[in-house]
């Protein structure tokens, strides 16, 4: 994916063409990753957090349950923070760009 982004924006000089989504999808983008973060969180707290206790029962299926949720989660607030700034306050127009967002990840 990253390459195909590449076309879209240059890093050096913060140009950004044809990856101009409105205020609203960009927000709404923000809004489900947000919720995707919670929803997460709440897994790793209330489900694999107790299920690695060595006295559970699927103390040893941990790693196979949860594979690479805490991965994800960590990719999904990094989004989210890289996201944030440039929805709250903005005065969105049609040079503000988001697609650099997803190369430097």
């Amino acid at each position: 994916m990253v390459g195909s982004l590449a076309k879209f924006a240059n890093l050096e000089t913060g140009y950004c063409a044809g990856m101009w989504l409105p205020v609203f999808q960009t927000t709404q983008l923000t809004a489900s990753v947000t919720h995707s973060v919670a929803g997460l969180k709440f897994v790793v707290t209330n489900y694999m957090e107790p299920m690695k206790q060595p006295d559970h029962p699927f103390h040893r299926l941990v790693p196979n349950i949860f594979q690479n949720l805490e991965e994800v989660l960590d990719t999904s607030e990094l989004l989210l923070a890289k996201l944030r700034p440039r929805i709250e306050g903005a005065a969105w127009d049609k040079s503000q760009c988001i697609a650099d967002v997803f190369l430097e990840m």
